[in-house]
């Protein structure tokens, strides 16, 4: 045995051989960090799904197996789709040992979606920064339902007016689910559906009636089953409600300096018929008026004869029109006076307006 060398030194033999040592020691440290961990693999079958011609109605179920392939565990901590959701999800089991595997459960909805579709369904683990594998949907989307009659858009209505308005609903070829009622999101908007069995067609009645505000309006009808979780197509209903009547100008402004002035009034009603004005209400003795024959024109002409205006300042009142149809609200034209200069004078305190051009004065 080689003892070494006096002083404690190692022999050229001893060294050699602690020198093998190490060498052997290190290559087993790196060789077993170098042994990587198993990283969980999932499998997709199939790994692509062709759905074929699909209505844009009906949603459709389809199933895949997820497969753990890896010699460790694997966790599914999400599943997402490149269309924003218009694929749903299932797992039944979402932690896979080696070898198992799970069912993958998918509602993919079609609706507003007409033409080729074409959505990645990817499968993530937390072991790996993004999605490890994925699955190709395809279909072909088509219309389950051909519409004429659309864009329901009423004209230019008064809120006095009922409007009614007819769209017909052609089912294609694959469409089964029979259509029964019409749900509205508007007060006042109401639809009914008949199913024309001889041509195979729906009709759908759309009425817009009286009691709608002023304004423009926009509801959404759906049409659909008794089923609550029935087929539904929507249609789109958009109103514009105008007064009933229009008086112009709507406001009269006049000038003290002249001592007699006629200003017209005309009286538009927008279903077109006559208006029928029952009473004139005057706010100053200096105001009298006259209503022409009527001609048989759709507006109604007031003449309104003002005098002795030389002491009036500011607003002299309101002009208050009254009619005979008893769903016409009153119309009130308010009255101002100015002074040589075109500024209207603040009949309180004395404190003048001094905004040209026929400002009003605050009420």
């Amino acid at each position: 045995m080689d003892r070494g060398l006096p002083g404690g030194y190692l022999s050229p033999v001893s060294f050699f051989r602690s020198m093998v040592s190490v060498v052997v020691l290190l290559v087993g440290v790196c060789g077993s960090r170098g042994q990587a961990k198993d990283v969980p693999q999932l499998e997709l079958d199939p790994p692509q799904l062709n759905l074929g011609a699909v209505l844009d109605l009906e949603p459709i179920d389809q199933s895949v197996v997820v497969r753990n392939t890896s010699a460790e565990p694997a966790r599914i901590v999400e599943v997402k789709d490149s269309c924003g959701g218009c694929v749903g999800f299932e797992v039944f089991d979402d932690m896979l040992d080696p070898g198992e595997e799970t069912v993958l459960r998918l509602r993919v909805d079609p609706r507003g979606m007409v033409g080729p579709m074409a959505v990645m369904v990817v499968v993530a683990t937390p072991e790996l920064d993004r999605p490890q594998r994925g699955l190709r949907l395809t279909a072909d989307i088509i219309p389950a339902i051909v519409a004429e009659g659309l864009p329901v858009a009423f004209p230019d209505v008064s809120p006095a007016q009922s409007l009614a308005w007819r769209v017909k609903l052609i089912p294609q070829v694959g469409f089964v689910s029979p259509f029964t009622r019409v749900l509205s999101d508007l007060e006042h908007v109401s639809g009914e559906v008949t199913y024309d069995e001889e041509r195979g067609i729906y009709w759908v009645d759309i009425l817009a009636d009286a009691g709608l505000s002023v304004g423009h309006h926009g509801a959404e009808l759906r049409v659909t089953t008794d089923d609550s979780d029935g087929l539904v197509y929507t249609i789109p209903v958009h109103i514009n409600v105008l007064p009933s009547l229009e008086v112009v100008p709507g406001e009269l402004v006049l000038d003290r300096s002249d001592q007699e002035q006629l200003r017209i009034l005309f009286v538009t009603q927008r279903s077109g018929t006559p208006v029928q004005v029952a009473s004139v209400e005057v706010p100053d003795s200096r105001i009298q008026y006259r209503i022409p024959t009527h001609s048989g024109l759709a507006d109604q002409r007031i003449n309104l004869y003002f005098t002795g205006l030389s002491g009036a300042v500011g607003l002299l009142g309101d002009v208050i029109i009254t009619f005979s149809d008893p769903e016409l609200n009153p119309a009130t034209i308010p009255v101002y006076v100015q002074d040589l200069r075109g500024v209207l004078i603040e009949s309180s305190c004395g404190q003048s307006n001094r905004a040209r051009g026929g400002g009003r004065p605050r009420r």
